[in-house]
């Protein structure tokens, strides 16, 4: 039996950063940071050439709890924190496994997170576990990196992503199967880029969307599995060049539909019923080519 031991401890971002060629990383030395890295590795054993097996392996990488500052900037990141460790053990069982304890950035207009595993990740159809969260102020980014002329940004946005799935179904055709649940929210928010012919005034979107199986609807087969949205906004105003138009109010769209619509099999003949709502009190949706949908909701 061999074992190799490695240990880093300490290790300083900016140190690194030097490193890098500047066409990944330009205006390395404005990035001023207290962020160090600590990185762990145990190997116990050795590669067998003859079958590919890989000896025992535990692993880990932290980043403490620290911040990044930007010279000649206003924007900072106030938390960069992260913790990830893996461990392999040849012939045991859910022994292959890469564990997001901690991933965090906080800043200025800013925030992701994520925390999860992936088992049997040494195989060729892992299993993820994973949660991520992000949030955006887009009034402060606006402030720290400038947009172009007569671009403005305000309001607030944030999104979430669960995930409990194989990697094999996290594709178009196979994402039925896989276990997803997404959201987008907003505060009171507007995104106008003249050069870009974009306007967009939203105010209270509340988009969720994901898989599950089939519970509730007598007029679907039991447990089949299905893509569904329950979304609402107070009022929405998008305007894309004159190719799109769309002004809503107390909007609300629901609606589930079997996952296999979008797997492309035509060998299944058989009805897949589409099941939603559409509720507002004011809808007015209009294309090109003078196509357009209304919809008024008497008071």
């Amino acid at each position: 039996t061999h074992n190799l031991c490695g240990r880093v401890k300490g290790m300083k971002i900016t140190g690194l950063l030097k490193y890098l060629p500047p066409n990944i990383l330009k205006d390395k030395e404005a990035i001023n940071s207290n962020a160090t890295i600590n990185i762990d590795v145990d190997v116990n054993g050795t590669y067998n050439f003859n079958t590919g097996a890989l000896p025992s392996v535990k692993a880990s990488l932290e980043i403490p709890e620290s911040h990044v500052e930007f010279k000649g900037r206003e924007s900072r990141i106030n938390r960069l924190a992260a913790d990830i460790r893996a461990r392999y053990s040849p012939g045991e069982k859910d022994t292959a496994i890469v564990e997001i304890r901690k991933m965090v950035i906080d800043g200025r207009g800013i925030h992701l997170g994520a925390k999860g595993r992936i088992d049997d990740f040494t195989s060729d159809n892992p299993y993820i576990d994973l949660g991520m969260t992000a949030s955006a102020y887009l009034d402060t980014l606006c402030k720290l990196f400038p947009a172009t002329t007569g671009s403005q940004f305000e309001g607030t946005i944030s999104a979430d992503l669960d995930i409990k799935s194989k990697m094999a179904n996290l594709n178009l055709y196979r994402l039925g199967n896989a276990g997803i649940r997404g959201s987008i929210k907003t505060g009171k928010t507007k995104v106008i880029i003249p050069q870009e012919g974009i306007y967009a005034i939203l105010s209270g979107v509340n988009i969720v969307a994901g898989s599950s199986k089939n519970t509730k609807d007598a007029s679907i087969e039991k447990n089949l599995k299905m893509l569904a949205t329950n979304s609402t906004a107070d009022s929405i105003y998008i305007k894309i060049k004159d190719e799109l138009m769309v002004a809503a109010r107390n909007l609300r769209i629901a609606g589930h539909h079997s996952a296999e619509v979008i797997a492309m099999d035509t060998s299944k003949k058989r009805v897949l019923p589409l099941n939603g709502i559409i509720e507002a009190s004011r809808l007015d949706i209009r294309g090109k080519d003078s196509v357009s949908l209304a919809m008024d909701k008497p008071n």
